[in-house]
């Protein structure tokens, strides 16, 4: 009887493997979708969770002006394949750093108007903060370096 039980168990887990009728992304190597998929056919995306990766090369931040006070970060990322804005939010201030390499997980949407910064995405992918992971992050100096005046 167990044997029978495990061997239902080893079908079930092969067949879901199998069935599945989702095309197959290829995957960029921090993992995830290529951004020049999501542009190309972004309907095929649209309110599905994915994930892309890629450096970071503009930010803009906003907030809310009456209560709850809320703290949102729009950046956008390149992956060599294409660019695409990202949004996220939060209670507390965000800090994303322009020229870091960075890992997101979230939904798109399509013509989303931002009205705090005035702004229409044609394609956005939101994102919640625990959903970004940092990859690598640029580093800065904080002092340079100086001539020795002996």
């Amino acid at each position: 009887m167990k044997l029978i039980f495990w061997m239902m168990i080893l079908t079930i887990s092969i067949s879901g493997c199998i069935s599945s009728n989702e095309p197959i992304k290829e995957k960029q190597s921090s993992g995830g979708t290529k951004i020049s998929d999501v542009l190309s056919n972004p309907a095929g995306f649209l309110s599905k969770n994915i994930q892309v990766s890629g450096k970071i090369t503009e930010v803009l931040y906003t907030q809310t002006e009456t209560p709850p006070i809320t703290y949102t970060a729009y950046f956008k990322i390149d992956d060599g394949t294409g660019a695409i804005w990202v949004a996220t939010q939060d209670a507390e201030p965000i800090s994303i750093p322009e020229g870091s390499k960075i890992s997101v997980k979230g939904f798109l949407m399509a013509q989303f108007k931002s009205s705090s910064i005035n702004r229409t995405f044609d394609v956005i992918i939101f994102s919640n903060p625990d959903d970004l992971t940092f990859l690598e992050t640029p580093i800065k100096t904080s002092n340079p370096i100086q001539e020795d005046k002996n």
